[in-house]
């Protein structure tokens, strides 16, 4: 039976991957400039879309050895690194364009949460977690990889929902966000975020 410290241990697992910034964090950045209602929550529905569809594969399924082949996790991180570059090209363009203003009609619900569950789900980095850290977390604790792996993907869902929210929070209250100087460097460092995570799933795909 899970305790309570286990599930302290496996949030201590769990939030230092959810703050570190990356594909979603970037994501949200770029919405909340823009004044998106709700984006932070619209981008973490998707994410927990795609990271309860990964954890269900690892943990119920006899996938978990197919995701794990190498070839596959390769293909997944070029994927990952086109979809992240159309991304920043999308997000620079939004940010260099002069009739970009506060008020301009915003991406739907749909567009948002898609957008992060693609990002999510061809995130080797994500595979990967489910993949090498959730069943060590369950043998360090003495734990069945299922129950763990139900219990780390709920804490890994909860925990993107605070953060994503909190960010967009933050942004949306700075009164100096509504400069569009402020506004297109925040865009533009979303955008090269977007890159950077890209690049990094680019080499790995190399490696």
């Amino acid at each position: 039976m899970i305790t309570a410290a286990d599930v302290a241990d496996i949030a201590g697992v769990v939030l230092p991957l959810v703050v570190t910034p990356g594909a979603s964090f970037a994501l949200t950045v770029a919405g909340a400039v823009e004044r998106s209602h709700w984006i932070g929550a619209r981008i973490a529905i998707g994410t927990a879309a795609a990271i309860s569809l990964i954890a269900a594969a690892v943990c119920f399924t006899p996938l978990a050895q197919t995701l794990g082949d190498s070839r596959l996790a390769h293909l997944l991180g070029y994927v990952g690194a086109v979809v992240l570059f159309a991304l920043a090209a999308r997000v620079a363009y939004s940010a260099m364009s002069t009739e970009n203003r506060p008020g301009a009609r915003e991406p739907g619900a749909r567009s948002a949460s898609a957008r992060a569950f693609v990002t999510t789900i061809v995130n080797p980095k994500a595979l990967a977690v489910y993949l090498v850290v959730v069943p060590g977390v369950a043998v360090s604790l003495g734990q069945s990889l299922r129950s763990i792996g139900v219990v780390f993907a709920v804490t890994h869902i909860v925990c993107t929902f605070g953060w994503l929210t909190a960010v967009d929070a933050a942004i949306q209250r700075a009164r100096w966000i509504g400069q569009p100087r402020s506004r297109r460097v925040l865009k533009l460092a979303a955008a090269a975020g977007l890159i950077v995570t890209g690049a990094i799933l680019l080499l790995t795909g190399r490696a």
